[in-house]
C-alpha cells in the first residue's frame, strides 16, 4: 500500500466527514433500538448496550488478532 504524507485533498476530507457521518447515524439508530454495538477501544473490541453479550473471556482468549492494527 502507498503512504501519501501531508494535507488531506478537500475530496478525502468529505469522505472522512461523510463517513463519520454515517457512522453516527447508524450508532445513533442502534441506540434508539436497544441493540448493543461494538467499537474498538484501547486495541480491544467493546461492546456497549444493555444487550450486549458477555464476552470478556472471549476477548481475552482472541487479543490481537483481527482487529486495526
Amino acid at each position: 500500500m502507498k503512504t501519501i504524507q501531508g494535507e488531506p485533498s478537500a475530496e478525502a476530507i468529505r469522505t472522512l466527514n461523510a463517513l463519520r457521518k454515517a457512522v453516527q447515524q447508524k450508532l445513533d439508530e442502534k441506540r434508539r433500538l436497544g441493540h448493543y454495538y461494538v467499537i474498538w477501544q484501547d486495541g480491544r473490541p467493546v461492546f456497549i448496550g444493555d444487550d450486549a453479550p458477555d464476552v470478556g473471556d472471549a476477548i481475552d482468549e482472541t487479543a490481537g488478532t483481527g482487529g486495526p492494527p
